[in-house]
């Protein structure tokens, strides 16, 4: 095998990857939250079923109460009746996926996820990585077979998946441009570097008094 051949790397079946790891987290949220909101027997108060329908009254008379589909419950049931079970072994780690689905689902319910870490007294990357690690397990168990994954209703889950990326208005402005041709320099002097020390210790303060003066104004 050259070197080419070794070094090669396949972006198609990377992006497909990506792609079924966002629909696995999205299903995993909405399986949650289909539970959350399931009319059982039993589960809620009486009057509930009893209660005039939410079409004969006006909407400040009553809250509309999401109702899942048909569909949505038997994703639902395949996330916990056989994802959970079939492909995520260690039992912990079922654990800490099943309560971060739940979290994002029902924050109101279940409080956020870095609750859930600060009251099990563990260091949040690792629950994070357990759910990610187990997540992209899942998603390639989908992309090596030929089990077809339907995809959530994202009219729903979309407003509860995790906001990614970067907002430019709240981007502090760059106070210094870098030259096109400029290279790192390595100081050996180290005068010159004490210098430099205090020059930038002296623009740190600066910027630090121009930040009180705009919070104060």
């Amino acid at each position: 095998m050259n070197q080419s051949t070794g070094l090669r790397f396949d972006w198609a079946a990377a992006a497909d990857l990506a792609d079924i790891h966002l629909v696995v987290r999205a299903r995993l949220i909405e399986a949650a939250d289909t539970f959350q909101h399931i009319q059982l027997r039993g589960l809620s108060p009486s009057d509930r079923s009893g209660f005039w329908p939410e079409a004969a009254l006006d909407y400040s008379e009553v809250s509309l109460r999401y109702r899942p589909s048909a569909s949505a419950i038997s994703r639902a049931e395949e996330v916990y009746h056989s994802w959970l079970p079939d492909l995520v072994t260690d039992d912990a780690h079922r654990y800490v996926l099943g309560q971060y689905a739940a979290c994002m689902a029902g924050a109101s319910t279940w409080g956020s996820f870095r609750n859930f870490c600060d009251k099990t007294q563990a260091n949040r990357r690792t629950p994070q990585r357990w759910v990610d690690a187990e997540i992209n397990g899942i998603a390639q168990y989908f992309c090596k077979s030929a089990r077809s994954l339907h995809v959530p209703n994202w009219s729903r889950v979309s407003p509860m998946l995790r906001v990614s990326g970067i907002d430019l208005a709240k981007m502090s402005r760059p106070t210094f441009e870098r030259a096109d041709d400029a290279v790192p320099v390595h100081i050996d002097d180290p005068v010159l570097m004490r210098e430099l020390a205090k020059a930038i210790t002296k623009s740190n303060k600066r910027l630090q008094k121009q930040k009180a003066r705009r919070k104060s104004a």
